[in-house]
């Protein structure tokens, strides 16, 4: 089923050659190739189908030029072929559209396999400072906006998730570490789908552990967008990993890998910079920050 979605999707046989030119560009699988939504509707709105008849403002010219009175209301449709015609295809094309579309988003989502969640309240979020000048007039009532400071006001340090602490005096400005460990059992891709991380025990088999991790500035749609990001390359690294890793630990064959944020765990902008090597019971130690 994933591979037959991966298809680009063939035109519909006795679908008007121009309405699928416009449809299946919008039913591509990379959002990039895409329009945006004003562009489909105008090329939508622009689309002449067969049978569409001419328009009520060339109707009408044509009855001030003395064709002779133009008949309005159920009358004129009866006895306006065209417009006959319109009345009835426009519902079928437009339930075409719906159709296609509904079966597009319903593939993208089925390729990558997991759904959006809202941003948790508990996520790390740079405030921005704000400055105004003062209201000169008096307040009316007391439900009145209060005035803004003249001052800025200092940035609300963010938030930590949940089982974090901050260790960027060590690791560098914006990262996280484990104040207890964090255990994988495995991860899983589809194509270049974001991965989805099974949460495991540390005291169960599992295969991989977090050793550090950050916030995305921005949203990931593919794996390979997370681990070309700047953060990621200078987070999920070998030398964070052995800073981390007590000397007896430390190896050249470690699996490092780059995480995305995960649903579940209610922290939509924090990626994982996890490592494995084979399974294991019981979690590897390792430094806590100073």
């Amino acid at each position: 089923m994933l591979q037959l979605h991966q298809l680009p999707v063939q035109p519909v046989d006795g679908v008007d050659p121009a309405l699928m030119a416009v449809l299946l560009p919008a039913l591509s699988l990379e959002p990039e190739d895409r329009p945006e939504a004003a562009a489909f509707r105008d090329q939508l709105a622009a689309l002449k189908l067969p049978g569409d008849g001419p328009d009520a403002d060339d109707q009408a010219a044509a009855g001030r030029a003395g064709t002779g009175p133009a008949e309005t209301g159920a009358s004129a449709v009866a006895a306006d072929p065209g417009v006959r015609t319109r009345t009835r295809r426009r519902p079928l094309v437009l339930a075409l559209v719906a159709l296609l579309l509904v079966a597009g988003l319903v593939a993208t989502l089925g390729l990558l396999g997991r759904s959006e969640q809202p941003v948790a309240a508990t996520l790390p979020s740079a405030t921005a400072a704000t400055t105004g000048a003062p209201s000169t007039a008096p307040s009316p009532t007391a439900s009145a906006r209060p005035e803004q400071p003249t001052a800025s006001a200092a940035p609300t340090p963010p938030a930590l998730p949940d089982g974090f602490e901050d260790c960027s005096d060590d690791l560098g400005d914006g990262a996280y570490c484990r104040t207890s460990p964090e255990c994988w059992a495995g991860v899983i891709s589809v194509q270049d789908s974001p991965y989805i991380a099974t949460a495991q025990d540390c005291d169960e088999t599992h295969v991989y552990q977090t050793f550090v991790a950050a916030v995305l500035d921005d949203d990931v749609r593919k794996q390979s967008q997370l681990e070309s990001t700047r953060s990621v390359k200078n987070r999920c690294t070998r030398k964070t990993l052995d800073d981390r890793l007590r000397p007896q630990d430390r190896a050249t064959d470690w699996e490092i890998i780059a995480v995305p944020p995960q649903a579940e765990d209610g922290a939509a902008r924090v990626y994982r910079c996890i490592f494995g090597l084979g399974d294991r019971r019981g979690p590897i130690p390792l430094v806590l920050p100073r």
